[in-house]
């Protein structure tokens, strides 16, 4: 099995007080809401995965974007290894809160004060770390699995100093 790399985008409305999820209708993640993002093509720089990918699931154009932390993550179905995911979240923000129809899922507007649940774990954890150290760039190992009943546990989660 290969080790997927995404780009995913904390995209903050223009004010900053709220923050752009989707609820996913795919695996992995299904059911959860989570960051926009997804995975790098070939031949394509990380910025410009974030750029498509947000394009692609939102409509929104973005010109910039700066790096904020990375994730090297496992994901289990119960015991069972099926994805490794070297995660690369990005800061930016929309110039407005328009947004097109996605067949990856519902495209939500959060408040930061109170985020939609279920929630991807891992995203949750990144999201809370940015508003409380905005201007740290930050590693992490962490591990998710996926339960029975689809429900996701965080089952292991590390701050590389």
């Amino acid at each position: 099995m290969k080790i997927l790399v995404i780009a995913a985008n904390l995209l903050f409305s223009p004010d900053g007080s709220e923050i752009l999820l989707i609820h996913r209708t795919k695996a992995p993640y299904a059911n959860h809401y989570a960051l926009i993002g997804g995975k790098t093509e070939f031949g394509e720089s990380l910025f410009e995965s974030l750029q498509r990918e947000t394009k692609e699931e939102t409509g929104i154009s973005i010109k910039r974007g700066r790096l904020f932390a990375i994730l090297n993550e496992i994901f289990y179905s119960g015991e069972k290894q099926i994805a490794h995911f070297l995660i690369h979240y990005w800061v930016s923000f929309s110039k407005d809160k328009s947004v097109i129809p996605t067949k990856e899922g519902t495209l939500h507007w959060a408040s930061l004060d109170d985020l939609p649940k279920p929630i991807v774990p891992s995203d949750e954890l990144v999201i809370k770390e940015y508003l409380e150290n905005p201007h740290i760039l930050s590693y992490y190992e962490g591990a998710i699995v996926e339960k029975k009943d689809g429900s996701l546990m965080l089952q292991k989660w590390e701050k590389i100093k």
